[in-house]
């Protein structure tokens, strides 16, 4: 039998929470068929923990039907928050969007977006990914607690017949540094139905 003493001291550790919000929102409620219709896709996304991240992808998968934006044409945005602010479970939840004030507009390398296939057909489903990647090293810089990153796009029905609805397929993914075990959000599914609407005239003398 063995046994041996000594003494332990147990020193508390602080460990920064990674945790995000995402949200959502198409400028159109609704679409006429048989037309081609033009509307924004409005992608966001809140640090909601108190780890910086490093890494943010933004994903749609745009359905067959719908002409994707070209590389160009996605905005990005970002809302820093105060700096005298640093109670993170206040700014939990996301803003409100105004559409006419989305941020501080950043400029971004059209290689941060990927767009397969690569092209502007309407009959075949495209994949939308921006790519924000290796932020600490990048203008915009770390994806900091209480921080709002927005992306705008525009998309285009594309004579769609009636009775058809654009069902939302995004998805978010984050990852600290170095990397963890990457954040993944599907946002709540949004439905924009085709309806076939049509104004009549009458005249008479």
């Amino acid at each position: 039998k063995i046994s041996s003493e000594g003494p332990i001291s147990i020193d508390d550790v602080e460990l920064a929470v990674a945790l995000m919000a995402g949200g959502l929102q198409y400028s159109a409620s609704k679409i006429a068929s048989f037309r081609v219709v033009p509307f924004d896709a409005l992608l966001q996304v809140k640090n909601t923990g108190a780890a910086d991240l490093n890494d943010l992808v933004m994903q749609e998968v745009i359905q067959s039907g719908f002409v994707p934006p070209k590389p160009e044409e996605v905005e990005l945005y970002v809302i820093r928050p105060d700096d005298e602010d640093n109670d993170v479970s206040s700014t939990s939840e996301l803003e409100e969007v105004d559409w006419e004030a989305l941020g501080d507009p950043i400029s971004i390398d059209e290689s941060m977006i990927e767009i397969t296939p690569n092209d502007q057909e309407s009959d075949s489903e495209h994949t939308l990914s921006i790519n924000l990647t290796d932020l600490r090293s990048s203008s915009i810089g770390m994806f900091l607690p209480g921080m709002v990153i927005r992306a705008k796009y525009p998309l285009q029905a594309h004579k769609i017949a009636k009775d058809v609805e654009y069902v939302s397929n995004v998805t978010y993914t984050a990852n600290t540094y170095p990397a963890g075990v990457p954040m993944e959000i599907i946002p709540e599914e949004i439905r924009i139905p085709v309806i076939h609407e049509r104004k009549r005239f009458s005249t008479g003398k």
